[in-house]
């Protein structure tokens, strides 16, 4: 009974130094992770918004254009 106490108490021993150490570094390192994910995440978004926004203006010259076509002659 003792030796189980004894263990128990070394485990709680080492469960509470990981709490106090290494769960904050897993934190910070997850924290850290997704802050980076968070950036790129941005970087696409502006890159494709500008794409986007680029896209519509070729959409509307192409629309331009094939309204000033003549029509099709007939036949």
């Amino acid at each position: 009974m003792a030796a189980d106490y004894a263990a128990l108490e070394a485990r709680v021993t080492e469960l509470e130094r990981q709490m106090r150490h290494v769960l904050l570094a897993k934190i910070d390192a997850v924290s850290y992770a997704v802050s980076l994910v968070h950036e790129d995440t941005r970087a696409i978004r502006d890159t494709l918004t500008g794409h986007g926004e680029a896209l519509a203006r070729h959409g509307a010259l192409l629309e331009e254009i094939l309204r000033r076509l003549p029509a099709e002659p007939s036949a």
